[in-house]
């Protein structure tokens, strides 16, 4: 992910509900299992990127 992606992808979660973004991880979740599933991604990164998700799923839970 570039730097643009990551300010663009901020300035979106800034801008929508908690319960959004949470359903947001959770696609983003269904669609990384898809693509390891699938054998487009490692298991590692897949592990790394749920993990990463995970995270902010928590953050938001905790914050909300």
């Amino acid at each position: 992910i570039s730097a643009e992606q990551t300010k663009n992808s901020l300035q979106v979660r800034d801008q929508i509900s908690t319960p959004d973004h949470l359903r947001l991880i959770e696609k983003e979740m269904v669609r990384l299992r898809d693509l390891y599933q699938g054998g487009h991604i490692t298991r590692d990164m897949y592990i790394d990127e749920t993990q990463s998700l995970y995270i902010q799923a928590r953050e938001l839970s905790s914050i909300s």
